[in-house]
This record gives structure tokens, C-alpha cells and sequence, in this order.
């Protein structure tokens, strides 16, 4: 099997604008948008025995599947997101102030963040080589709105967009902080083995602790370490930690049970991924683990680990982090631009950590009663403070929530 025809239905008829990604060599491939037809082909570099496959559009549930055979064309019905409706994340975190954030700076990692109508608080930055007394320096500065991908406005989305400027079911966490957002994956093609890509995201750590002062910084991603980039990177997180700001990332979604880097620094928050069965439609069925799986919460309450969430222990959550609708960058060859379409369904881990990155924003905002941000405290050994009553070491089920995330 080499290669494998899609066509995309919304009903019965064919949808433009939607991709497949798949996972080939390690390296995770995007196909080009459907057409008119609703129509995608994956051309693969070598045969395979099976694929896995994921499809997104702007404003539907994302849906995988495994192909087997590829003798016929394969037809993937997707279904709308319905932006006023409360979505189960919300549901799960429970209420939070409407100016929640207020007062917070969050700083972001990622790969940009798209002209999108609800996140005008969000400032971008990019590096740059600059020429100081005949040194080339790596400077981060203020950059247009951009995103290839639409992964980091995604997770600005979760974190801060804005209620007043969109739908209230797809407000962010904290739509009252600002966001500095470092522009450091362009694509899909960054080698994360790559040192130089290394040397930016500690660049960005850093310019995020200092030059912009943010309070939280969210790091959406998972790199495999060169020996100099380890050393660089880790002595930028001990830096911006010892600066009080509050590291989140995700764990990864190898399905493993280590931390991948950042996550498993041990002045990182690391954040796993969990969903709510009979909130979720059957599109994410292929997210959920098997029957009788020990990643189950329980059997009535309908909470489970993903099954591609990486899990670790000491000081890590489990936030939601399947099929969460949030905002989407609408990119340049996409033919339909309607509101609707602002929004879309991912799943990861990538998506759990800024839940809690927006949360540690809600709780130690401008919004928070005084008792529960004393300015005389370290912030970020306050938020250790108070979580840790509620924390208490054990498998998923027995793990402590506040605000609908779980403690361990």
C-alpha cells in the first residue's frame, strides 16, 4: 500500500478545505487541502502495511482511523463543532471568572499565531540574527501574525481567547491575559534533534523571563536532546524557574510512561492528556483505551487517559486534551473563510498543558481574592503551596482534581 485516496464528506456532500496527517519515518506529513470533490491523496515514500490516519477541517471534529487495504476510495464523513455550545473542557475546569488572567503575562513556544479576530491580545516574535561589535546575535523581535499550521493558535486559543470578540463556548481560559507568543516552529519539517533549533527555544525561554516578564510560559512541544542543546536548554528553564516563572509542557503522545523533554525537567510542570467518554463524539473513539485499561479514571464517571498520552511522575497533571474546539488560523489556501470556520477539534497533550498553563493564569490573576496571591510570595512556590494539599501519588484514579485537572 503506497498510496491512498480520501474523499471528505460533510453529509453527503464532499468538503473542501480539509487535510489528512499521517506519520511516516517518524516524521509527521501533511496532505494537501481537499479539493472541490472533497478529495485528498496520500502519496507515500515507501509501501506500508497500514497507516494511521487523522483528518481536520476548520470548524468540524477532527476524526482517525487505521487503513489496511487501499484498493477503493475510503469516505470520511465529518461533523460540525457547534461554536455556542459549551464544550465538555469547559464543563470539566467548571467556572472561572470572566476577566480570570487579568494582570498575568503568559508567554508561548510555539509556531505562531494566525490574524485571528478572538485573539487580539496575543503579540508575536520571531528571532533574528542581529550584528553587535562584529558578533552575530540571536535577537527575538515583534513579528506579524503567522501560522503554517495553526498549532500555536490553537493553544492560544485555549488559553486566552477572547469572549467578547466570539462565541462565549469557545472563550479562553484566561481571556484576560496577554500573550507573548515566540515564534520558533515554522512547519511541519523542524528536525528536533537540531541544535540550532535548540539554541531558539532557550533564546525564547529566556528573552520570554526577562526582556518580556511574563509569569507563566507555555511549552507545547517535546525535542529530542543533542548533548550541547540539553545544556543550554536546561540552564535556560533553571534561569526563568529561579526568575519565578511558572514552566508548564506536555508530556508527549508516544503513549509511553516517561516524560519527553521539556516535561520531564523537574522545574517543569508536565501535563498528560484525559478525555470524558460521553462527552466526546464517536469520531475520537480511536483516543480512548482499551476496556479495562488501568488508564480508565473509573467506570461511571467516564474519565479516561488518552492512549497517546505520555505519563510521568513527580509533579505533573492530567488536563483535558482530547477533541478540544478552540481557535484555528485559517490558512492562505483554504477557499471557505466563514466565522465558523475560525474553529477547530485537535487532540494532545499539546492542548492539556496550556489548560493548565491558563488555569495557573486564573489563579494568581488580578481577579483572585488577596488572601490568594500575597505579593510578598513567590508566585510560583505559592501555586505549589496550594496545590499540594490536593495532591497525593497513585495511578489515574486515585489522583486529586482541582478545577477539573488531576494532581499527582
Amino acid at each position: 500500500m503506497k498510496k491512498i485516496s480520501l474523499c471528505i464528506l460533510k453529509g453527503i456532500e464532499p468538503l473542501e478545505g480539509a487535510w489528512a496527517e499521517w506519520v511516516e519515518d517518524e516524521v509527521l506529513t501533511p496532505s494537501q487541502p481537499s479539493d472541490a470533490r472533497g478529495r485528498i491523496t496520500i502519496e507515500l515514500t515507501r509501501p506500508v502495511r497500514s497507516l494511521k490516519v487523522f483528518v481536520f477541517c476548520p470548524g468540524f471534529w477532527e476524526t482517525s482511523f487505521k487503513v489496511l487495504r487501499a484498493d477503493e476510495e475510503i469516505r470520511v464523513q465529518l461533523r460540525r463543532i457547534d461554536p455556542t455550545e459549551r464544550p465538555w473542557w469547559k464543563k470539566a475546569i467548571g467556572s472561572l471568572a470572566p476577566a480570570a488572567g487579568a494582570g498575568v503575562r503568559i508567554g508561548v513556544i510555539d509556531s505562531g499565531c494566525g490574524a485571528h479576530p478572538h485573539l487580539e491580545n496575543v503579540e508575536v516574535f520571531e528571532p533574528a540574527w542581529v550584528e553587535e561589535d562584529e558578533l552575530f546575535l540571536l535577537e527575538y523581535r515583534p513579528a506579524s501574525k503567522v501560522d503554517r499550521v495553526g498549532h500555536g493558535t490553537h493553544v492560544c486559543g485555549i488559553l486566552a481567547a477572547s469572549p467578547s470578540n466570539g462565541p462565549i463556548g469557545l472563550s479562553g481560559i484566561a481571556p484576560s491575559a496577554e500573550i507573548k507568543l515566540c515564534r520558533v516552529f515554522h512547519g511541519y519539517e523542524e528536525n528536533a534533534e537540531d541544535e540550532r533549533l535548540q539554541n531558539k527555544i532557550a533564546e525564547a525561554i529566556e528573552f520570554l523571563a526577562q526582556d518580556q516578564a511574563v509569569d507563566i510560559i507555555n511549552m507545547s512541544f517535546d525535542i529530542d536532546l543533542s548533548d550541547r542543546g540539553s545544556l543550554t536548554l536546561s540552564n535556560a528553564i533553571d534561569a526563568a524557574h529561579a526568575a519565578g516563572v511558572i514552566l508548564v509542557a506536555a508530556t508527549g503522545n508516544d503513549g509511553a510512561q516517561q516524560l519527553a523533554f521539556p516535561a520531564s525537567h523537574p522545574k517543569v510542570w508536565s501535563v498528560s492528556a484525559f478525555g470524558l467518554d460521553h462527552e466526546l463524539p464517536d469520531d475520537l473513539m480511536n483516543f480512548r483505551p482499551p476496556p479495562g485499561s488501568d488508564r480508565w479514571c473509573s467506570k461511571n464517571s467516564g474519565m479516561f487517559l488518552a492512549n497517546f498520552s505520555n505519563t510521568g511522575l513527580p509533579g505533573s497533571f492530567c488536563a483535558p486534551g482530547v477533541g478540544i474546539a478552540a481557535a484555528f488560523y485559517k490558512m492562505p489556501e483554504m477557499s471557505d473563510c466563514q466565522d465558523d470556520r475560525l474553529f477547530i477539534s485537535m487532540s494532545g497533550t499539546s492542548m492539556a498543558s496550556p489548560m493548565v498553563a491558563g488555569l495557573f493564569a486564573a489563579w494568581i490573576g488580578d481577579d483572585s481574592s488577596p488572601d490568594q496571591r500575597p505579593e510578598a510570595i513567590d508566585k510560583h512556590r505559592f501555586i505549589v503551596d496550594a496545590t499540594a494539599r490536593f495532591v497525593r501519588r497513585g495511578h489515574f484514579g486515585n489522583r486529586h482534581r482541582i478545577n477539573g485537572v488531576f494532581c499527582s
